[in-house]
């Protein structure tokens, strides 16, 4: 395999004469591949080995000549460690994505001088290497937060929701006897409106659209924000529980993967992706984001939360002048589902840039 790697470092210095253009995305890893014969493509890349792992998570892509290859007569994906000993990988059944297992294998475990060799074999006959050294880590930022996964086991039968005037909305089902304390003491003070959810339980009873504590794991961090919503998704929504069981929840912004905490990502790299838009899954389900709170912090003075809303962009301006690491949490995530409407996630996300 050492040969081999050899090989393929002077296949892709060698000017060949052939112009076709290829490249395999994978996570934040892009290899160019360079058509070094009329059915041959080789390219090389490297990642820093702390985020080297969180490539597994998601699928590769291959496109030539811009053009996404769908139909893949082979795949094969190689760990080769810096002894030169090697192992073959396995892929998740009819995806390019490594099996949850294989995934759990690589956590941990990935050292400088390990490589990534991707070999590909397309209906045409056309074969596509890609080799991704593992390379020392550059970065030295130690995100400021660490976001737990929600508590499920315990929920609440009411929820007040502040508004950012102050006018207070109480969401409870006003039906059942043991709310009746509840819904009466509420009913005769000022500025608070008593609305009937069904069977209504969530996970916060207390939520505020200005300044309000996040409770991360041990610590409480207050989140400031500098805009008031526009919308009212966070008096309407409710929490059901099938929604709420799900094994896990996580967020993908153009393959950044956030479980709920994301490793570091490249500034620049966040630069270039923008607008893409960020997708919420529970499991394997996706959902349609419509809303969330957006906020910037680094650990010492930066501190600045945006609300968001479908059809606006994101409040992504102020990264432009950034020179230094920084975060983003994301919470106060609203879902729009067919069955239930309107859906609450209780769980925050943070990303981690530098």
């Amino acid at each position: 395999m050492r040969i081999f790697l050899a090989w393929l470092i002077l296949s892709t210095c060698t000017i060949y004469g052939y112009c076709g253009n290829s490249t395999l995305t994978w996570g934040i890893v892009n290899v160019d591949l360079n058509q070094v014969s009329s059915n041959s493509w080789v390219g090389l890349s490297k990642v820093e080995v702390n985020k080297a792992a969180n490539i597994g998570k998601v699928g590769f892509e291959l496109y030539n000549n811009g053009i996404r290859v769908n139909q893949l007569k082979e795949k094969h994906l190689f760990l080769v460690d810096k002894s030169g000993a090697e192992r073959e990988l396995a892929f998740r059944p009819n995806e390019n994505r490594l099996t949850d297992k294989e995934f759990g294998n690589l956590v941990g475990k990935l050292e400088v001088g390990d490589s990534f060799v991707c070999v590909l074999l397309d209906d045409k006959g056309n074969q596509y290497t890609s080799v991704i050294s593992i390379e020392p880590t550059k970065s030295v930022y130690i995100p400021p937060l660490y976001v737990p996964v929600f508590n499920k086991s315990h929920r609440f039968k009411y929820q007040l929701v502040t508004r950012y005037d102050g006018s207070q909305v109480l969401k409870i089902d006003t039906t059942l006897e043991e709310n009746k304390k509840i819904v009466n003491a509420y009913r005769h003070i000022q500025r608070v409106s008593v609305v009937h959810y069904p069977d209504f339980e969530t996970v916060v009873n207390f939520m505020s659209e200005n300044d309000s504590i996040c409770p991360l794991g041990k610590r409480n961090f207050v989140v400031h924000p500098v805009n008031k919503p526009t919308d009212d998704y966070l008096v309407v929504t409710t929490e059901p529980r099938e929604t709420m069981n799900v094994n896990e929840f996580s967020m993908d912004w153009n393959k950044m993967v956030a479980k709920p905490d994301s490793p570091v990502f490249s500034a620049e790299y966040l630069k270039n992706i923008g607008n893409h838009s960020i997708y919420l899954f529970g499991d394997n389900k996706r959902y349609d984001i419509v809303g969330m709170r957006w906020a910037y912090l680094d650990g010492r003075n930066l501190n600045k939360a945006f609300y968001w809303k479908k059809g606006e962009a994101y409040p992504i301006d102020m990264i432009k002048d950034m020179s230094g690491p920084f975060s983003v949490l994301i919470d106060r995530i609203v879902v729009h589902d067919s069955r239930y409407g309107y859906i609450y996630i209780p769980q925050a996300f943070l990303y981690n840039f530098q």
